[in-house]
């Protein structure tokens, strides 16, 4: 805007100022030289502009006095001391602004680096859902509620090992509070002490019967898949830790585990333990995970076979403490492998030599079957498979990440990954080798569930990275645990009918009984334990179709079929119960002689629906009385 004419210069000078010092359009007067030349060298470099440097942003710009113009008033201050400009020209921000600038580029460049390919510990414990504990908790609750509800869903009466222990447990457990004597030496053909799971399963037996005994079994098996869960969590993160929950949970194994009051499931709870001892604190100096082999210990008494899985436990105890302690957490092992056997060692002196002939007839020197290698790896793969697939996808994984991963959890060099992933993996075939050398499949639905515990870490990490980070193929996760949910159902369901139900079979026999009499059934373990309390059934009137010792009237002892034949002829048993199934070749002989014995009848056919390894039919209950 042009100033108007009745306006001073210095309003206009102050109000208007050129982009550029202006020339004055009169030359100075003699007296005004002077000073003016002064002011000219001090302002030198505005008759010729040097490029001045980028202030520094720590120090505040010093003011420069400004020359007074004729007239009292001040000169106008520098373009470059008033407008944030630089040399180019361009606006320079406030320096508040700057640095909020540079810790967001910053924080933009953290954002960046969270998708790493090396599958860092941000990228596997990413913010928001899964790292929330109220989440974590909900979803280990819903795990656990499945396995209960699948577990309490199959049902039967009692089968044959259960009856066997619960109530030799209460022979035992007679012994030790009144001093009574069992009759029987359980130590020399028993799997397990019988002094411990059976005296814990008959007391449970006393308060609820067979129900309460199964509940027990339930609730470690629970606790096994929470242990599975805190162990993968400490290895491989939250997400891992529910997808290994959850594919362990509905497995054959454990849901047919959860629902027998059997050895299994407490010495697969104290193995759990075990292993979450030492890797919860592999990276502890105080050596808190010797006390790993107590349960450890405690495990193989429980269950003879539990200690294959034990050289598993102690490998752990290395690669839970190798990215701390590096070459130093060798001494674990050997420390770990030394208490373990000391333990071992006090409880077969304590048994006594029948344990040791306990141990070699059931475990070490067991009599081999005649099932061929391919028939006991078939099964393992339907009753396994699944859940084993999925943990070799993970031992891939671990063994594609770089040596500069940034788990601190898992070891750097490639060798370690390797022997974890191998070890872990490895584990689920322990008990399908053990029994291919055996040439049997017997109890091998259970022992399949022991070495899956150690593969399904693994296995929740092969789900994980397979579905993805973003889960951009969750459908495959989707398809993977339904695949595990649809055969575990099937196939545990399938387990509990593969003896039939001997409710009516008892019934019969209190039916017919009398006091002293004489009872020849197949599996007379069901029997006793149905009967137990009853006055005219007690365990020394029952024999069952595997071993019989009997006397002729003459004097001669007699076993084996020749055995049965001669009590028969003589009407030694009151009642006699068999199926075909238990023992055949001597069940076929003694089902000849009855028939040709005028002094027996058939009182009872009693069908009975089974499910045996795929094949389903009906077996029956035939009741011969002696009239």
């Amino acid at each position: 805007m042009t100033p108007l004419p009745d306006e001073s210069d210095a309003f206009a000078e102050t109000q208007v100022m050129p982009k550029f010092p202006v020339p004055p359009q009169t030359p100075p007067t003699a007296s005004e030289a002077a000073p003016r030349r002064r002011s000219t060298a001090e302002a030198e470099p505005e008759a010729e502009p040097e490029p001045e440097a980028r202030p520094d942003p720590e120090s505040k710009p010093e003011s420069k006095p400004a020359a007074k113009k004729p007239g009292g008033f001040m000169d106008a201050p520098e373009w470059r001391e008033s407008v944030p400009f630089d040399e180019t020209g361009v606006l320079l921000r406030p320096e508040v602004l700057r640095h909020q600038a540079m810790r967001a580029e910053t924080e933009l460049m953290g954002i960046i680096k969270l998708e790493p390919d090396d599958e860092s510990e941000a990228a596997r414990e990413p913010s928001g859902l899964w790292t929330a504990a109220w989440t974590r908790r909900a979803l280990l609750a819903a795990i656990l509620l499945l396995q209960a509800i699948l577990t309490l869903r199959n049902n039967n009466t009692a089968f044959e090992d259960e009856a066997l222990y619960l109530y030799s447990g209460h022979l035992e457990l007679g012994h030790l509070m009144y001093g009574t004597s069992t009759g029987v030496d359980f130590w020399t053909y028993f799997s397990g002490a019988p002094t411990l799971y059976p005296v814990v399963g008959a007391v449970v037996d006393q308060i609820g019967g067979l129900f309460a005994a199964r509940l027990l079994s339930l609730a470690l098996m629970l606790g096994v898949t929470g242990l599975l869960y805190l162990i993968t969590r400490r290895l491989f993160g939250s997400r891992a830790a529910v997808c290994a929950a959850a594919l362990y949970c509905c497995g054959e194994g454990t849901v047919f585990v959860g629902g027998l009051a059997t050895y299994d499931a407490p010495a697969l709870f104290l193995l759990a333990l075990a292993a979450w001892i030492v890797v919860r604190f592999g990276e502890t100096t105080v050596p808190i995970y010797l006390v790993a082999a107590f349960p450890a210990a405690l495990a193989v008494g429980t269950k003879y076979a539990a200690l294959m899985f034990v050289p598993v436990i102690i490998a752990l105890a290395l690669f839970a403490s190798l990215p701390r302690f590096g070459g130093w957490a060798w001494i674990r092992p050997v420390a770990l492998s030394i208490a373990v056997s000391l333990l071992v060692y006090t409880e077969m002196k304590i048994a006594g030599p029948t344990a040791l002939a306990g141990v070699q007839s059931t475990t070490t020197n067991r009599a081999q079957g005649a099932d061929s290698a391919s028939y006991v790896l078939q099964y393992a793969a339907e009753w396994g498979g699944c859940v084993f697939a999925i943990a070799l996808l993970g031992a891939f994984f671990l063994i594609r990440l770089p040596d500069t991963h940034r788990i601190t959890s898992l070891p750097k060099p490639l060798w370690q990954r390797i022997c974890l992933a191998v070890l872990l993996a490895g584990a689920a075939l322990l008990a399908p080798a053990y029994q291919v050398h055996l040439h049997t499949a017997v109890s091998l639905q259970k022992h399949v569930a022991f070495g899956l515990f150690f593969a399904a870490p693994l296995a929740g990490y092969g789900l994980v990275r397979l579905v993805g980070r973003n889960y951009h193929l969750l459908q495959l996760g989707i398809a993977a645990v339904t695949l595990t949910l649809a055969l575990g159902m099937g196939q545990s369901i399938a387990m509990f009918h593969v003896w039939p139900n001997s409710s009516e079979m008892l019934a019969q026999l209190v039916k017919y009984q009398q006091p002293n009499a004489h009872y020849l059934v197949s599996a007379d373990e069901v029997a006793i334990y149905g009967l137990r309390g009853d006055t005219d059934a007690e365990p020394a009137q029952f024999s069952n179709t595997f071993y019989f010792l009997y006397t002729t009237a003459k004097g001669q002892q007699l076993t084996g079929i020749q055995a049965y034949s001669a009590a028969i002829a003589d009407g030694y048993f009151r009642t006699i119960v068999y199926t075909g199934e238990d023992d055949p070749t001597v069940e076929q002989v003694i089902a000849e002689d009855l028939y040709r014995n005028h002094d027996y009848r058939l009182v009872a056919k009693i069908p009975e629906q089974i499910d045996y390894q795929q094949t389903t039919g009906t077996t029956y209950y035939y009741v011969w009385v002696h009239t």
